[in-house]
This record gives C-alpha cells, structure tokens and sequence, in this order.
C-alpha cells in the first residue's frame, strides 16, 4: 500500500500528503459507531447518562429494534454500555474514516457528473 498521496482534481493538485495526514485532515467528525438494539428509549437513556449526547436516532425501518449513530465512539465502549445497563445489541458496526470519504470530501465540489432531483413519483423531470 502507497503511503504517499497526491490528490488532482479538474487538473489541480487538491493534496500532496501522507494517506494518514489526508484521511485525518479530511474526515470530518472522525469515526462512529452504529448500534441496534431491541429497546431504543432504553439505550437513549444510557448514552445520555453516559455524556454521550452525540448520537442520532434512527427510526425503525422494519428491521427488529432501533438504530443509533454514536459519533466518537467506539464499539467496545458501546458493547459494554449495553452489556452493564442489560440493553440487548442486535447490531454493532464500526464507521471509521477512510481514504474514500475523505477523498470525495475533498474531490465533491470539482465532479462534472452530479446527482439531481427528480420530480413526482421518483421520476426524472
């Protein structure tokens, strides 16, 4: 792996860094973890008493329980959370930075292809 980088973009050179520096530099918010549990008001309440108000509540979407993004977590510190507060974990998922959010964090104001708003029914305008 190339621990050296250099980053062009519309011709510009955007970066020129190590790939440590860059992720670090441009990953807004750092890593989060992704938590579903079968009692979501429950687990609200545990991050709250945990000074962990940086989370956000995700409805269920049919799938068994609700889902919590934690930002600046980590899932050790979320699986014993639960496991000392008897908050059942139906998933737990890492989402740390990485070299491809932080590259199109940096490359998203430079793409000629663009995603647009569709109109009505899910259908192109």
């Amino acid at each position: 792996m190339a621990d050296h980088l250099v980053v062009i973009a519309r011709g510009k050179v955007k970066a020129r860094t190590t790939v440590a520096e860059f992720v670090e530099a441009h990953s807004a918010g750092g890593g989060a973890v992704y938590v579903r549990v079968a009692d979501g008001p429950a687990f609200a309440r545990v991050l709250d008493g945990a000074g962990m108000a940086d989370y956000t509540f995700e409805e269920s979407d049919g799938r068994c329980g609700a889902g919590f993004v934690v930002a600046g977590a980590d899932s050790r510190t979320m699986m014993e959370l639960a496991v000392a507060n008897d908050v059942e974990i139906h998933e737990l998922t890492s989402r740390g930075s990485s070299l491809e959010r932080a590259f199109i964090a940096v490359v998203a104001d430079e793409s000629d292809h663009r995603a647009r708003a569709v109109g009505g029914e899910g259908r192109p305008e």
